[in-house]
Parts: structure tokens; C-alpha cells; sequence
């Protein structure tokens, strides 16, 4: 992104000094200071800054393994697979459609750990946490002395990431003293806390354990805002998706992804691509993005449905509903190559054979069991959020645009409200947005159903329509 202002900046400032030769060294320093200005605030405008420290996501993505990095919308990101264009599968699947999903015994600490992190610390906290054995936790960081001071947010980040950074060196030479035999580590004067660490790792025969924890360390943000905010925002969509799924012969219990994929964040956008609130691949969406105008994908009904369509195709190939659930994230092609390789359907062993391959990183192998930890949180939210609150679902009308129309006409329609606008239509594009080319015909647009009947709707586009 960056370098793609840079570039255009530098063609741009080139060419006016190609035409304006006599232009002194000061006036031509003077001219480029306006141009990068204006164009920091055009990259603001259509760019939501989130301090890094407050987005949900804390790994940034290598391929097909998660690193520590704390920069995306979800702590579980989808991973780039190999995801084909999908297409409904010509039989229906026979699925019961009040099935459940019951957490393995293998998986439970794997669920309990994402409960905490879904259910008890939020993005004020912090988990120093070993990437293989999840639960195996080291140290537990609190932001709040930093978070709920008066600094500038720059501040705050900088001195979170610090923050974070002093406690793994901590935990970091706890682990060379204890591989050392240190004699400073005495068991009798440890902290419960390293003295549980301690005793973990005495248990552990491998000659390469301390090693491997220092190499598997990894931090991750607590989440537990984020998903309060996640059951009321689904409280909009979550009945008529419901509706969808039921359609399709598919459990409901499907319908959760979304929590996982983004917090059901409407505007949720991804590092690879990844769009809207079930974190649609541009791959594998391209029937999602007929132009540059509309992007389906954030649409949270027309994305349902094709949701619904990929998980069913993701069960017909793989079988079983851990597999197919962790392909949604993993890609169902890539999934079927690693079941084949270890000659094994069974999620659990898939995860103990391939985890830190670069076919199986850390974001699929914690999927399924995010996706078990959410439903787990949701069944019990009055103790996870005893003052919970849920969004009423959106009575929409929905209008087909009968002829092409400007976003400055349709804002009209929406009485000058661009906010309202843009929440019942968030799949039009920024190029909709910021320019002066009508959106296409055919473009399905969203209205409230309390003020606009379909029939009041399409008459006020109609009277809007004139370019």
C-alpha cells in the first residue's frame, strides 16, 4: 500500500517538474511536502488506524505459519491454501440439522484456552503462551496502566510492544537458567507461577525442550471486548443467516464462524485479502466481485450464502465437519492433501502429526477448536457477560438499481446519511464511494424496511437517478 502511494506521488511530482523546469530547489522540496501530505490524508481517509496493540489479531502470517506480530482483525487468520472456485455439489447433503458439536477430550485444553482468551481477558491483557501446547502458559501481561493513561496512541502502542517484549526475554531466560541446571533456580523459592513452568518441563524427556519453547513462544491479545461486541453486532444478521443455513440443510452451529473469522466486524479486512464478516479469500469469492464497484463478500447475507455453499462442498470432500470446518480456514484442497499424507480424517491427528509444517501452521490447527470454544462461550455468555446485549435483527428492503446511479445521488436517497448508507450497503466499494462513475444497474442496494416499502424505495432511487 505504501509503495503504491510512493510510486504514484513520484510519477506525479516528476511529470509537474518536467513541465515547470525553472522551478528553484526550495519551491520543488515545498511542492513534494504538499503532495505527500495530501497524500497521507487521502490513505487516512480511506483507511481505519487501529493501534496495533487493539486489533484482535496478533500474528502476522508467513505463508502458512503465524509468527509473533500483532496486526489483523482475527486471532485466527486465514491461511493461504490452495482455495479453488467452488461450486454447489450436484447432491445434497443429508445432514442432520440439529447436530452437535462435542469437544473432543484431545482438544479440551486446546477449547479451554481459547474460552479464556474468548471469554475472560480482554484487549487489555495479553497471553505469553506456547504456540504447540496452547495452554501451556507462561506469563500473563496487563496493558492497563498503559491502555487507560492519557498518552498518545502512538505512545501506547510503542509502549505495549516494549512491554510485551521485556516479558518473553523474561520468560526467555527463566528457560536458559532451567536448561542450564542454573543453581539460581532453586524450586523452594519459586513463584507458583515458575514453579508450575518448572515442574511442567521436568516431566518432558525431549533433550531439545527447553529449545522448542523458546522457538514455539508466542504472545496473543485477549479478545474477550472484541466478542462482547461480536453476540450484540450478531444480533443483526445471525437470524436470517440462521435462515440460510437451515435452507441449505446445514447446522446452525456453522453460522458461528464468523465470530472466529472476525468478530463479526462488517468492515473486516485482512493482510492476504481476506474479506467481510466470514473473511472471504478474493480466490475464492470471485463470483462475489462482479465489478469494482461491489464486493459481495461484505455483504453479510449474499456472503452467508455462498458460506453456506463452501462448507457444504468442504463436507462432501473431506467428510467429517472438524476437517471440513478447519478447510473453511485452511482451504479444503490443501486439507485433503495433508489427510492423505498421514492417512488419517481425524482432526486430532492431523494436529499432533503436522502441527509447524509449513502445510499445517498455527492458524488451522487452532480453528476447529476456536470454532468449539465459541460455541462453548456463547451457551454460557450470561457468565462470560452477565450485562450482554444483543442487536435486533435488521428489517431490510432489498432493491435492484433499475439504472445507474452516482453514491452522491444514493446518499440522497438515504436523506445525507453516509454512515446509515454505508452500514445497510457495506459491499460497495471505496472506487463506489469516491468517484463520480455511476454504480452499475443491477447493483443490489439495502434500505430499512420501516421507512422505505420496496415500492418507496425504488421510487426514491428513480427520482434520484439523473447522473
Amino acid at each position: 500500500m505504501k509503495s503504491h502511494f510512493k510510486t504514484k506521488f513520484k510519477r506525479f511530482f516528476n511529470s509537474l517538474i518536467e513541465r515547470k523546469q525553472n522551478l528553484s530547489r526550495e519551491a520543488k522540496i515545498r511542492i513534494f511536502q504538499v503532495l505527500v501530505i495530501i497524500g497521507i490524508s487521502l490513505f487516512l481517509q480511506n483507511s481505519l488506524y487501529i493501534p496495533k496493540y487493539l486489533e484482535p489479531m496478533t500474528d502476522s502470517i508467513d505463508q502458512t505459519a503465524l509468527k509473533i506480530d500483532h496486526t489483523s482483525v482475527s486471532p485466527i487468520e486465514t491461511e493461504e491454501a490452495n482455495y479453488e472456485q467452488i461450486e454447489s455439489p450436484e447432491q445434497p447433503l443429508k445432514v442432520t440439522v440439529k447436530s452437535t458439536f462435542k469437544v473432543p477430550e484431545n482438544l479440551r485444553r486446546k477449547v479451554d484456552f481459547w474460552k479464556q482468551i474468548y471469554g475472560v481477558y480482554s484487549s487489555e491483557y495479553g497471553i505469553i503462551h506456547d504456540s504447540k501446547e496452547v495452554d501451556l502458559i507462561y506469563a500473563i501481561v496487563d496493558f492497563t496502566p498503559i491502555t487507560r493513561s492519557k498518552l498518545h496512541p502512538f505512545t501506547k502502542e510503542h509502549r505495549v510492544n516494549a512491554l510485551i517484549k521485556r516479558e518473553k526475554e523474561k520468560v526467555i531466560t527463566f528457560l536458559k537458567n532451567l536448561k542450564k541446571g542454573n543453581k539460581k533456580v532453586n524450586p523452594k523459592l519459586l513463584s507458583a507461577n515458575d514453579k508450575r513452568i518448572y515442574d511442567y518441563f521436568k516431566t518432558l524427556k525431549s533433550k531439545h525442550k527447553y529449545d522448542d519453547a523458546i522457538e514455539n513462544m508466542r504472545f496473543q491479545l485477549g479478545q474477550k471486548d472484541f466478542i462482547e461486541k461480536a453476540f450484540y453486532y450478531s444480533g443483526f444478521y445471525l437470524e436470517e443467516m440462521e435462515k440460510i443455513f437451515l435452507s441449505a440443510n446445514l447446522p446452525i452451529e456453522l453460522t458461528r464462524i464468523p465470530f472466529v473469522e472476525s468478530s463479526f466486524n462488517i468492515m473486516a479486512r485482512s493482510r492476504v485479502g481476506a474479506s467481510g464478516i466470514w473473511q472471504i479469500m478474493p480466490s475464492t469469492g470471485k463470483k462475489l466481485m462482479p465489478n469494482r464497484f461491489v464486493d459481495y463478500r461484505n455483504d453479510p447475507i449474499k456472503a452467508t450464502e455462498f458460506a453456506a455453499t463452501f462448507l457444504k462442498f468442504n463436507h462432501k470432500v473431506l467428510k467429517n465437519w472438524p476437517l471440513a470446518i478447519t478447510a473453511y480456514n485452511h482451504g479444503p484442497t490443501s486439507m485433503l492433501k495433508i489427510s492423505r499424507k498421514y492417512q488419517t480424517n481425524d482432526l486430532s491427528e492431523l494436529i499432533r502429526k503436522a502441527f509447524g509444517t509449513k502445510a499445517f501452521g498455527f492458524a488451522s490447527t487452532n480453528f476447529y477448536t476456536c470454532f468449539l470454544a465459541i460455541l462453548e462461550v456463547e451457551k454460557n455468555q450470561k457468565e462470560y457477560f452477565p450485562n450482554l446485549s444483543k442487536g435486533s435483527p435488521k428489517m431490510i428492503t432489498k432493491v435492484n438499481l433499475k439504472k445507474p446511479m452516482t453514491f452522491k445521488n444514493l446518499v440522497k436517497v438515504f436523506d445525507f446519511d453516509v454512515k446509515k448508507l454505508e452500514s445497510y450497503n457495506p459491499h460497495l466499494t471505496t472506487v463506489a464511494k469516491n468517484s463520480n462513475i455511476p454504480i452499475p444497474k443491477g447493483t443490489i442496494l439495502y434500505f430499512p424496511s420501516s421507512a422505505n416499502s420496496p415500492e418507496m424505495a425504488s421510487a426514491a432511487l428513480e427520482a434520484k437517478s439523473p447522473l
